[in-house]
C-alpha cells in the first residue's frame, strides 16, 4: 500500500472522515482536532495533492469534527468575506484563530492547561496565512493602551488624565491586570 500514492492519500482522506467529532468542545478538545487534521493535511501537501482541488470533498470531513458553534461561525466567515466555502487555506486560517482563541481564553482564565501541553499548539503550524492579507493600513507595532485610563495611543509612562497614584493603584485592582503591562511599555 505505500508504495501506492493514490492508496496513501485514500487513507488520509479516510483518516480526516473517521476522526470522532468533538461532543465536549473543550479547548484541549478543539487543539487536537485541529492538530490532527492540519497534520493530514500537512501529509496531502507533502504527497504533491493540491489540497485546494479537494476542498469540496475536504471541507466537510474537516468541519463535521467540530462542534456545530465553529461550523456555523465558518459559514457566517465565509458570507462576510466573500471567500469559497471550499478554500482549504482559508478554513485552515479560520480554524486555527478559533482554536488559538480557545486556547488563549483558557490561558486568560488561569484554568489547568496540563492536559494539553503534550499536543503543541496551533502556533506550530505556522503556515503564515495571516502576513499574505493585510490591509493597507496596518501597522506592525499596534498603538500602546494605557493600562490606567484605558485609552490607546500612549503607554502608562505618558498618560496624563489618570495622575493620582492611588487612582492609579485602584485601577490596576479593579482591572486585575498584570504587573507585566506596564514593563511591556517600558520594553
Amino acid at each position: 500500500m505505500y508504495d501506492d500514492k493514490n492508496g496513501i492519500i485514500q487513507a488520509h482522506l479516510d483518516f480526516l472522515e473517521n476522526i470522532t467529532p468533538v461532543s465536549n468542545p473543550t479547548p484541549m478538545f478543539l487543539n487536537n482536532i485541529f492538530i490532527e487534521c492540519n497534520r493530514r493535511l500537512e501529509a496531502l501537501t507533502a504527497l504533491g495533492v493540491d489540497i485546494n482541488a479537494y476542498g469540496r470533498v475536504l471541507t466537510p470531513k474537516i468541519l463535521r469534527d467540530f462542534p456545530d458553534d465553529v461550523r456555523r461561525l465558518w459559514i457566517i466567515h465565509l458570507k462576510r468575506e466573500k471567500i469559497s466555502e471550499s478554500d482549504i487555506s482559508k478554513l485552515r486560517e479560520f480554524l486555527s484563530e478559533e482554536v488559538e482563541g480557545a486556547l488563549t481564553t483558557l490561558k486568560i482564565k488561569g484554568e489547568p492547561t496540563k492536559a494539553f501541553c503534550s499536543m503543541p499548539s496551533t502556533e506550530a503550524f505556522n503556515f503564515n496565512s495571516k502576513t499574505q492579507y493585510k490591509p493597507n493600513n496596518y501597522s506592525k507595532k499596534p498603538s500602546p493602551v494605557c493600562p490606567f485610563c484605558i485609552v490607546a495611543g500612549h503607554c502608562s509612562q505618558e498618560c496624563k488624565s489618570v495622575t493620582d497614584i492611588d487612582v492609579r493603584v485602584q485601577n490596576f485592582k479593579t482591572l486585575d491586570v498584570a504587573f507585566c503591562v506596564l514593563t511591556k511599555d517600558i520594553m
